[in-house]
């Protein structure tokens, strides 16, 4: 899975940026179908930060989430929860069994 960052109007560590990527990589990895994430971190104001997570994934369009606050982690890791919201919408339509159990009916002979 390709991770791509862009910042903007804000200077992150070569070392902070590895551990998001390693997080990402560990959490949406682990799917075939998760083919690349992008990932912008945009300084909107002095004191608050916006990180937004576009997701390409193999089957659909591509799930945006993101979040606002004044601290990188915080709006980093609420961007996620939101993301793994619709990432389990997904995996519910497109790799889950949509057969449903059979009803007989019993008729009076």
């Amino acid at each position: 899975m390709d991770i791509h960052f862009n910042t903007v109007h804000i200077l992150i560590k070569e070392d902070e940026l590895a551990t998001y990527e390693e997080k990402l990589q560990k959490k949406y990895g682990i799917y075939d179908f998760a083919k690349k994430i992008d990932v912008k971190i945009n300084q909107i104001h002095p004191g608050t930060i916006e990180v937004s997570l576009n997701l390409q994934v193999e089957k659909g369009a591509p799930m945006h989430a993101a979040d606002t606050d004044n601290v990188i982690s915080r709006a980093f890791n609420n961007a996620v929860k939101k993301l793994n919201k619709q990432l389990e919408k997904y995996k519910d339509t497109h790799y889950r069994s949509s057969r449903k159990s059979d009803i007989t009916t019993i008729t009076d002979l």
